[in-house]
């Protein structure tokens, strides 16, 4: 049995926090008090299955006034505390309300303050915060699944997360009020208990699922497309019950190899490319929730544009390779490259950015010798400099160019 708060320093008269522990239902109790510094305890929580660690939380106050979140723990049953957190539990006028825990895994901790919502999963070691400006008083783990949270808020109602935190869906349907002072979980029955300021108590059935998510149907581009740019964006349809998605592209219908093989995707789109020109690709998506990836949806393909606005020039033959400015400079939003190769050679041009990360293929095709341009629309492109680069066999040259918009 704990007992928390905040006890006169008995010469200022000013709080300290403080634990009280009984161990015979409350006939005697012994006092722990993790610092000397002013502050209050408002949360504890101890280990499931290990009694000499125990996580107290709350805030300290500064001498000027301030005060700020803390965590302390100790692993010798309150002989010593050490603070946790620390470099993350930094913001002023702040203080951690409530503390829990995954049984499953003692060592994943959710710490809700005024301002936030932090997550540990090495014991308190370390921190991070995985829900922003939202002041917590109610938090639940669920008990058959931990990557399903719970968070009652002041102000923001119910939030749920079915991924770990990564991310968050408002629950307040029926709520009478956004102010949630309680919560408790039947794991059970799937029912979540909302208790709340001035509007009474509230249920909120909200079961885990008990399968893998259906097939979801794939939205863009249609099967068969042809002329796809060659930057494009898959979409697809959500599956019920999915909590992230698994897409995968390849050159080969049966998938034994992947361009991009990605299971992280939180959302129902994924941007793809730069791609290669007239190439056929195929590509489909899965579901993945807490009880694992579903099916994969039907396969559809599509066929990328075959050039990107390549123009031979006057019948002449340059003498040596040759990758010009090009016109205009600055420019928005399009602008043409001009080349010569004296040689059939097989050619690419490409840009990057800065970073030296790829942001188009213009071109990448077998020529015969002469004079080409280029052009590269820039549709969807930030303003920056750039780097196009030119490869036709052996020969690599690059220049810069700069977006205005």
């Amino acid at each position: 049995m704990y007992e928390i708060g905040g006890h006169p320093d008995g010469v200022t008269q000013k709080l300290q926090m403080v634990l009280r522990k009984s161990t015979d239902d409350g006939v005697s109790w012994t006092q722990y008090k993790p610092t000397t510094q002013e502050g209050y305890a408002y949360a504890v929580l101890p280990h499931p299955t290990n009694d000499a660690i125990i996580y107290l939380g709350g805030y300290l106050r500064e001498p000027d006034g301030s005060f700020y979140p803390v965590i302390y723990k100790t692993t010798d049953r309150g002989v010593t505390w050490n603070k946790s957190g620390s470099s993350v539990l930094t913001q002023q006028w702040d203080q951690v309300n409530i503390l829990e825990c995954d049984n499953s895994n003692p060592n994943k901790i959710l710490a809700g303050s005024d301002r936030a919502l932090y997550a540990s999963t090495d014991g308190g070691a370390s921190w991070m915060k995985i829900l922003d400006n939202v002041s917590v008083y109610g938090l639940v783990i669920d008990p058959v699944n931990s990557n399903y949270l719970y968070v009652g808020t002041r102000n923001n109602g119910v939030k749920v997360s079915t991924n770990g935190g990564m991310t968050w869906t408002d629950r307040n349907e029926n709520l009478g009020s956004l102010d949630v002072e309680s919560m408790a979980y039947d794991g059970v029955n799937g029912v979540l208990y909302v208790g709340t300021m001035n509007s009474g108590a509230y249920r909120l059935s909200i079961a885990a699922p008990v399968s893998t998510p259906q097939p979801p149907s794939l939205l863009a581009p249609a099967d068969q497309t042809i002329n796809v740019p060659l930057n494009t964006t898959l979409t697809w349809n959500p599956s019920s019950d999915a909590t992230q998605y698994h897409l995968q592209l390849s050159t080969v219908q049966s998938f034994t190899s992947c361009i991009i093989n990605d299971s992280t995707i939180t959302g129902t789109l994924r941007a793809v490319g730069p791609l290669s020109l007239a190439t056929t690709y195929y590509w489909r998506v899965r579901g993945i929730n807490a009880v694992g990836p579903g099916a994969y949806s039907s396969v559809r393909q599509f066929r990328t544009i075959l050039t990107v606005g390549i123009e031979k020039l006057e019948d002449q033959i340059p003498r040596e390779y040759v990758l010009m400015q090009n016109y205009p400079n600055p420019f928005n939003p399009s602008t043409t490259i001009r080349f010569g190769i004296p040689e059939a050679t097989a050619v690419t041009v490409t840009i990057y950015n800065m970073l030296g990360e790829q942001v188009a293929r213009l071109l990448s095709s077998d020529l015969s010798a002469g004079y080409y341009t280029v052009h590269w629309n820039t549709e969807g492109v930030p303003s920056g400099v750039y780097i196009y680069r030119l490869q036709a066999g052996e020969f690599v040259e690059s220049k810069k160019l700069t977006l205005l918009r």
